[in-house]
């Protein structure tokens, strides 16, 4: 599941529609879907084994503007053995996250 919180501008950069992360023999898959990014430069995976304290995992490149669906993947290689829990936040032209 995902969280979204206001922005002051009244809407987000990124329509968020999905983040999975399915576990593999050689790692963890994360695949994410936007519906639409605006002012969008890139992408902060990152990665806990508790749940509290992430650690950045890459920075994934995004599409720019766009009002279409757009896809993107990350097959994260060093996870931890056990439960891993993952998040993924957006930056912005402007540097606001």
């Amino acid at each position: 599941s995902f969280e979204t919180a206001p922005t002051s501008a009244g809407f987000l950069p990124v329509e968020w529609v999905d983040f999975t992360a399915t576990a593999q023999k050689t790692g963890v898959a994360l695949q994410w879907t936007t519906g639409t990014e605006y002012d969008n430069d890139y992408f902060i995976l990152e990665r806990s084994e508790d749940g509290r304290n992430f650690e950045v995992v890459e920075h994934i490149e995004s599409q720019g503007d766009n009002t279409s669906t757009q896809h993107y993947q990350y097959l994260d290689t060093n996870a931890n053995r056990g439960v891993n829990y993952y998040r993924i936040s957006q930056k912005d032209f402007s540097n606001k996250t």
